[in-house]
């Protein structure tokens, strides 16, 4: 299936579609990061009723990046069905997010575009959960104040 499907192969008949699904991931990013750190900065003001988030804990930290980092992951993963979708389409066949959006939806309903979101929670919070919590950690131990230095007004 792959012969004759080298680089230079696939850009002359596909364009530069080596990067199917970029655009989707793009639109991902942005709203996945203001989740996963909305979602952070929303428990520790309003769970722990933190005035100035500089003092969370190490225990308060890991449970607010587990909040943003499950909103997070749950908000996005219909961008990721629609990018797998994409980036799994045959050679040469050229399809648009917004055409793979109406498919889902269409044939498969609402649902289908939270396919895989226990495993992805399960694999992927751990990640953000560590990363946020460990920035949290030595961004106090190294310079004595939260990487994210934010506040309540």
């Amino acid at each position: 299936a792959l012969k004759n499907r080298g680089l230079i192969n696939i850009i002359r008949s596909e364009g530069m579609g080596l990067y199917a699904g970029a655009g989707v991931t793009v639109l991902r990013n942005a709203p996945g990061s203001f989740c996963l750190f909305g979602g952070a900065a929303f428990t520790k003001d309003v769970i722990f009723g933190l005035e100035d988030y500089r003092k969370a804990t190490f225990a308060q930290n890991m449970v607010a990046s587990a909040v943003g980092s499950v909103l997070s992951i749950t908000v996005t993963n219909p961008m990721d069905v629609v990018k797998t979708r994409i980036q799994n389409k045959a050679f040469g066949e050229h399809v648009s997010g917004a055409k793979v959006i109406a498919d889902i939806a269409k044939q498969e309903g609402v649902g289908a575009f939270f396919k895989g979101l226990s495993p992805k929670v399960i694999a992927s919070a751990p990640k953000l959960v560590f990363a946020y919590t460990m920035t949290e950690y030595f961004s106090k131990l190294l310079t004595g104040k939260s990487s994210g230095g934010h506040f309540k007004a």
